[in-house]
């Protein structure tokens, strides 16, 4: 009885550690990053939200393209992309947006400052090339 839970308990950890090993290899090839976005504009001493927030928008970075995915309806969007020396390395507005996608490729490695505007809501967030 011992020897049987003894080879159960060894295939339990070898079967274990292959999932853990399959898991992260899969994991790494991956180089989008989710940039952080915070609610912009908002005055000190204003209002403290004591609810849930639901992010109207997401954004992400993979190499070179920034993806922002707009999580609720919103009749128009302003993106501006500044660099971190304040010039405007993009700016559009899009009607009905649901998915944007915007190709940095001309634009040289360094700290970028992301602004979406959705009507009232603002978001903001830093990110690097």
């Amino acid at each position: 009885m011992k020897k049987l839970l003894f080879v159960f308990f060894v295939l339990a950890v070898v079967m274990g550690s292959t999932s853990l090993h399959a898991q992260n290899f899969f994991l790494t090839d991956d180089d989008e990053r989710e940039i952080p976005l915070f609610p912009s504009g908002s005055e000190e001493g204003g209002p403290v939200a004591r609810s849930i927030i639901i992010q109207p928008a997401s954004a992400y970075i993979n190499n070179d393209i920034v993806t922002v995915v707009f999580n609720c309806d919103a009749p128009t969007a302003s993106i501006t992309i500044t660099d971190a020396s304040g010039v405007n390395v993009y700016s559009g507005t899009s009607i009905n947006p649901t998915l944007i996608t915007i190709e940095l490729n001309a634009t040289e490695p360094g700290e970028y400052y992301l602004e979406i505007e959705l009507g009232e809501a603002r978001l903001s967030g830093y990110f690097t090339l």
